[in-house]
């Protein structure tokens, strides 16, 4: 492996790890606030608060489902890329060799 595919493979991994960090903590830090707001606002403590919270695990929740099947994805079209790319240079090998 050379040094260009390790930093790739680094800086990808820690995308991901970026985005999934994101989806645990953003909407449920925002689900928080607002619901804390509303049942302030509307006197109606803690059923705004719960049911915001709820909203923000079910979309923190597909938001990481969502984001762990686009990488998978992206690694098995990578994975076919590279397997396309070994057996294109193995016919080149053997050819040089035959001639």
């Amino acid at each position: 492996m050379t040094q260009f595919n390790q930093e790739d493979s680094w800086r990808s991994g820690l995308r991901l790890a970026i985005l999934m960090s994101g989806w645990l903590v953003g909407p449920v830090v925002i689900a928080t606030v607002v619901g804390y707001f509303l049942d302030q606002r509307y006197g109606t403590k803690p059923w705004l608060f719960l049911i915001s919270l709820g909203l923000a695990f079910t979309l923190s929740s597909l938001g990481l489902v969502k984001t762990v099947n686009d990488s998978l994805k992206e690694l098995n079209e990578d994975k076919k890329a590279q397997d396309k790319n070994q057996v294109s240079l193995e016919k080149n090998l053997e050819n040089d060799s035959k001639k």
